[in-house]
């Protein structure tokens, strides 16, 4: 129980051949039950890099709660940069959320491009 369990997931990553997506997705279960405090969003940009759709939900809810005149610009730009590097579709922050809900059990990871695709778009 750290707020320190990003960094050393990240430190864990420089070790050659080191199964950092079991450990990432053994502490995803243990934050989602309470048995671990970690950072929501560096944690769940960990996990979406690693084709957690669970996670990529966590990032995309978080626009629903954002808005420019909520949070500085920067802010602003940094969930929506963090949230849509991994999917191809673009819209308003209440347009990706509709998005997301209409499509997540047809997201499927590429591993090879780091982004979820639909694995059938009927749009």
């Amino acid at each position: 129980n750290t707020r320190y369990a990003v960094q050393f997931l990240q430190m864990l990553r420089a070790l050659p051949d080191y199964d950092l997506a079991h450990t990432i997705n053994a502490c995803w279960e243990r934050a989602g039950d309470g048995r671990i405090r970690i950072s929501q969003t560096s944690f769940a940009t960990m996990a979406a890099e690693i084709g957690n759709a669970e996670a990529l939900g966590l990032l995309i809810g978080q626009l629903q709660n954002t808005s420019n005149f909520t949070i500085s610009p920067t802010a602003y730009n940094s969930r929506r940069t963090n949230a849509l590097r991994f999917i191809e579709f673009r819209g308003s922050n209440q347009e990706t959320q509709q998005w997301f809900n209409k499509h997540k059990d047809q997201l499927v990871f590429d591993h090879l491009s780091k982004r979820f695709v639909l694995l059938v778009d009927d749009d």
